[in-house]
């Protein structure tokens, strides 16, 4: 069993963004394409196609799959309501 195309990490309260960018880094490494990493304390969403790659997101953007979800488009404001 691979790692999954897409892997989504929701930071918790007791979590830093420094330990979800490990992880995101660890799911790129075991064969992950994409990696969001949502962060409720910054509304943000961090999007890493590669450890090189890396797209911080604000509520003024739009969230998309890219190449692993054609066509998924996400106002990122919506996902903190």
């Amino acid at each position: 069993m691979g790692a999954p195309d897409l892997a989504v990490e929701i930071i918790s309260p007791r979590d830093s963004a420094k330990r979800a960018e490990q992880k995101a880094h660890r799911w790129l490494a075991g064969g992950a394409l994409m990696v969001w990493t949502v962060d409720p304390k910054t509304r943000t969403v961090k999007v890493y196609e590669s450890t090189s790659s890396v797209a911080v997101l604000g509520e003024a953007h739009v969230l998309t799959g890219g190449t692993v979800l054609p066509g998924f488009k996400l106002p990122v404001s919506e996902i903190f309501i």
